[in-house]
């Protein structure tokens, strides 16, 4: 009767542990969606408004080569 009891309960706290683990990976794949999801609209969103507002890539990425040459230069002053 002692036995089967201890096991009764090591059963149930294990199903708890399981239970929390799924909660967890239930929650870490849901932000790492999200965290996802938000990467790619930040990359596509400006992409897209350039686009509507008719300005060449070439100067996009030339404006971010300034900005990053100008930040540089500053840094190493």
């Amino acid at each position: 009767m002692q036995l089967s009891s201890a096991i009764m309960c090591r059963l149930r706290h294990q199903g708890e542990y399981e239970h929390i683990l799924s909660r967890k990976a239930v929650l870490f794949v849901i932000i790492c969606s999200t965290g996802f999801i938000m990467v790619i609209t930040a990359i596509v969103v400006p992409v897209l408004i350039w686009h509507i507002n008719n300005v060449p890539i070439s100067y996009t990425t030339n404006t971010i080569g300034m900005t990053t040459a100008n930040t540089t230069a500053s840094m190493l002053k």
